[in-house]
């Protein structure tokens, strides 16, 4: 069983990630399910058992941020849905939120370093609010829009670790490895640009209302 402290450690984190967007998380309700054949059987979004936990312990409506903190397989640190997914044709409402590798919440042990310091919930949370890696396509192609923020360069492949600068495209400026929406280490997961920014709160207000 996951103690508090590291779930409002995380809302915390959330809160001072996502302040210059000015969003603010409270954390409503915290529930705790027993069951091994969710907690140690999820691979993605696709696998059945993930599927199913959702289904049963979805609550609230499309403002609502349901995080589901359980075991991943496949080295997988978390995933999340789109804002325009919501309740659609495919995508029934209960589908809605993210899921997050257990090991992933804040922490002061060094065993999942060099991610314990919640910031992949901070990515997949800026998924949840409409936003795509700035490395999307993996390509430097001209026809590649990329994640369609203009303030984010092309960027052809995601960075790992913390780089002290890193070009993999011959546009202009170099990749966003500081940024929260592509892979590098935790402490190097800094910022969203102010357009990242402006699409967040665009599609959070179409599609979520907020």
């Amino acid at each position: 069983k996951i103690p508090l402290a590291p779930i409002q450690q995380q809302i915390a984190v959330l809160n001072s990630d996502f302040s210059q967007a000015n969003y603010r998380f409270n954390l409503a309700s915290t529930t705790y399910t027993d069951n091994p054949a969710w907690y140690d059987t999820i691979l993605d979004e696709t696998t059945r058992s993930g599927l199913d936990m959702k289904k049963a312990l979805y609550r609230g409506g499309k403002a609502d941020l349901n995080m589901y903190v359980t075991s991943l397989l496949n080295g997988l640190l978390g995933y999340a849905t789109f804002p325009w997914d919501y309740n659609t044709l495919f995508n029934p409402k209960w589908k809605d939120g993210i899921v997050l590798h257990t090991p992933s919440l804040p922490s002061d042990s060094d065993v999942f370093a060099p991610y314990n310091l919640g910031r992949t919930a901070s990515h997949e949370v800026g998924h949840w609010l409409g936003l795509f890696h700035p490395f999307q396509g993996e390509t430097c192609a001209s026809f590649n829009p990329g994640d369609f923020i203009s303030d984010t360069p092309l960027q052809s492949t995601p960075s790992f670790g913390c780089p002290t600068s890193k070009n993999t495209c011959s546009a202009p400026g170099e990749d966003s490895i500081h940024n929260f929406m592509d892979y590098g280490d935790d402490v190097c997961k800094q910022l969203f640009t102010s357009r990242q920014v402006t699409r967040m709160r665009a599609l959070s207000l179409l599609y979520r209302g907020i």
